[in-house]
């Protein structure tokens, strides 16, 4: 904070408007007097200012009364450092301006605080002794020396990031990296990448030994406008899913968790596929996504995976086709013999010879009956019928 002053130069004519009143001697109007000037100080014919001597002719004026600001304290600290503090000091600031600022030891704020500080502005020249000092500097520093009064509570920000997420919007139909690669291979995926992850996803991948054909672009993860402007640049032609890859670390959250960065990626209306983080990160593109993989190396290891699983059912359904082929042309050959096979007429199975019944009539033979006859018939009737009577 200064007050704004004006530097003159001897001959009374305005130089440029500044934060503080200076009046110099010489004046090097060009770079010739400039010059010159360099030879006779050398010579000792012509004064010159020290740096120090300059920070004496500096002056600032500030206001006289006691002023009270308000802002949000940082880099507080106490002093005098290794002993009981006697003291506090920090900054003070909102917006794009801050102030230093000296309390005592009962009334200091915390960092982060927002508070309000009541005291005097002191002006002084930054010097050997100022903690970011180490030797004299030809510039002041504004200080507000007082107590904290009391604090104040900022404004909450609309929560526009809040509102974006909730805006977004995506069926429920997800496309696994497996059944896409099966059905359209890997020649039309397209992996946004950070130049770090790069390597670790390829080694994953291993494509020597997978023969995984895709492209692979260069992508910026340090902000969401960086990344949404390397995304806009893209030529989709030919492009029918894309990955979006990335390590861990700090700064995960400017890609992986940006609204808009998923509403772009939502609105190709294309598989996408994210790998972002460690194994314990998970991220708003998770969440949209078709399928997410805990680290790049997965996401590359299952890449691979699926290639080869592809290859292998094409396979076996080559295979398949070309046992109903051999099959149907088996069945061919069958028909066109049968169909030239001549009808041959087998002989009549020979009849059985048969032997004739008799006929009950051929056992039948005629006794005449005479008197003898019928007395030979009595007595063997009556000698059966002893013989059952008292035989038995």
């Amino acid at each position: 904070m200064h007050a704004a002053a004006r530097i003159l130069l001897p001959d009374e004519t305005e130089y440029r408007s500044v934060s503080h009143s200076l009046h110099l001697l010489p004046n090097f109007s060009s770079p010739d007097a400039a010059a010159s000037a360099g030879s006779d100080t050398e010579s000792g014919a012509y004064l010159a200012l020290t740096p120090e001597a300059l920070s004496a002719l500096l002056k600032v004026a500030g206001p006289d009364q006691p002023v009270t600001l308000k802002g949000v304290a940082s880099e507080v600290y106490a002093y005098p450092k290794g002993s009981v503090p006697k003291g506090y000091y920090g900054r003070l600031g909102l917006g794009g301006a801050s102030v230093r600022f000296r309390v005592s030891a009962e009334s200091a704020p915390a960092n982060g605080e927002a508070c309000v500080i009541h005291g005097a502005l002191t002006v002084r020249p930054i010097g050997a002794g100022d903690r970011d000092g180490g030797q004299w500097k030809a510039t002041h520093e504004v200080l507000l020396v007082g107590a904290k009064v009391g604090t104040w509570q900022p404004a909450k920000p609309a929560n526009l990031e809040a509102e974006a997420v909730h805006a977004l919007r995506r069926d429920d139909t997800r496309t696994p990296l497996a059944s896409w690669v099966a059905r359209s291979g890997t020649r039309s995926l397209l992996v946004i990448a950070s130049s770090g992850v790069a390597a670790d996803f390829l080694v994953g991948l291993d494509k020597e030994k997978s023969g995984v054909a895709l492209t692979v672009v260069r992508g910026r993860f340090d902000e969401a406008d960086a990344f949404l402007d390397v995304f806009h640049g893209i030529d989709w032609t030919g492009v029918e899913a894309v990955a979006v890859v990335r390590g861990g670390g700090g700064g995960i959250d400017a890609v992986g968790n940006s609204p808009r960065v998923v509403q772009a990626l939502i609105e190709l209306d294309k598989p996408f596929y994210a790998a972002l983080g460690h194994t314990d990160s998970v991220c708003l593109i998770d969440k949209f996504a078709d399928e997410s993989f805990v680290v790049p190396h997965a996401f590359g290891a299952a890449l691979a995976d699926a290639v080869a699983d592809a290859a292998a059912r094409r396979q076996q359904e080559e295979k398949w086709q070309r046992g109903q082929a051999d099959l149907q042309r088996m069945r061919a050959e069958v028909n066109a013999a049968r169909a030239a096979q001549q009808p041959v007429s087998a002989p009549a199975p020979p009849v059985a010879q048969q032997r004739e019944k008799p006929k009950p009539l051929d056992y039948l033979f005629v006794v005449p009956i005479t008197p003898k006859v019928l007395a030979g018939a009595a007595l063997v009737l009556f000698i059966v019928f002893l013989w059952g009577r008292y035989g038995g």
